[in-house]
C-alpha cells in the first residue's frame, strides 16, 4: 500500500468533514477535536506566512472535484493522485455513491485502518530536533483541552515551520503542504499521528477524538 493512497482519502473525508460542519452552525464548536481558524482565538498556521510559498487553498469540496483538483490540493501529480484513488477503491478505503457513482471515503473502513492497522503499515520515524509543523497533540488545530495529553513535542520538518522538536517523519512528503490549507486534514494527520506514536493514553484520546471526526460522515 502507498502513502498517497491514504492521505487521499484522508484529504476526501476531511472534505466532507469540513462540509458537514460547516451546515451544523448550531453545535458549539468546542465539540469538536479540530477547530476550523474561524473557531480558534489564535493563529492556527505555525508556520512563516512570508517565505514566498502561499499556502495552497484548493477550489476543491465533497460533492465538486475532479482528480486534478485533489492533486493540485494535495501538491502531488495528476498520475500519483489517480494512482492512489484506484488504490484507495480497491482496498476499500474509497467507495463509489449508488446513486451518482462519486467516489467518497468509506467512513468505517477509514476508521478501521487508522485506529487499527496503519501504524503496522507505516510505523513512525523519529529523526533529530529540528524546525516544522507540530502534529500529535501539539497541533494547533486541535482544541485546547487536547494540547496537554503528551508532554514531547513531534514536528513534520518544514524550515518555515515555527515550532522545534523531535522530527516526526509524516506519512508522505505531501503532507506538509497539503495541510497548509486545510486544517481538517492537518488535524486528522496530527490524530493519526498520535494513533501510531503515543502512549495508551494520549492513543485512546486521539481514537476518541478520531471516531468524533470521522462521525460527520
Amino acid at each position: 500500500m502507498k502513502s498517497q493512497e491514504l492521505l487521499v482519502a484522508m484529504k476526501l473525508a476531511s472534505l466532507g468533514i469540513h462540509e458537514a460542519r460547516r451546515a451544523s452552525k448550531d453545535i458549539a464548536p468546542k465539540a469538536f477535536a479540530i477547530r476550523l481558524p474561524d473557531e480558534q482565538d489564535g493563529d492556527w498556521q505555525p508556520w512563516s506566512i512570508d517565505h514566498g510559498i502561499p499556502p495552497i487553498h484548493a477550489e476543491v469540496s465533497a460533492t465538486n472535484w475532479t482528480h486534478r483538483d485533489l492533486a493540485k490540493s494535495l501538491n502531488i501529480s495528476l498520475s500519483a493522485c489517480n494512482r492512489a484513488i484506484h488504490g484507495g477503491l480497491a482496498r476499500g478505503l474509497l467507495r463509489r455513491s449508488p446513486r451518482n457513482h462519486q467516489i467518497l471515503p468509506n467512513a468505517a473502513a477509514l476508521e478501521e485502518f487508522l485506529i487499527h492497522g496503519a501504524k503496522y503499515v507505516f510505523p513512525t520515524e523519529y529523526k533529530a530536533e529540528a524546525r516544522g509543523l507540530p502534529t500529535c497533540f501539539a497541533a494547533p488545530v486541535l482544541s485546547d483541552h487536547l494540547s496537554s495529553a503528551g508532554s514531547q513535542i513531534y514536528v513534520w520538518p518544514d524550515p518555515f515551520g515555527n515550532t522545534q522538536g523531535t522530527v516526526l517523519v509524516p506519512l508522505n512528503e505531501a503532507v506538509v503542504t497539503s495541510v497548509k490549507g486545510d486544517p481538517i486534514l492537518y488535524g486528522l494527520l496530527a490524530l493519526f499521528d498520535s494513533i501510531r506514536s503515543g502512549q495508551a493514553r494520549e492513543r485512546n484520546l486521539a481514537i476518541e477524538q478520531l471516531k468524533k471526526e470521522l462521525s460527520w460522515l
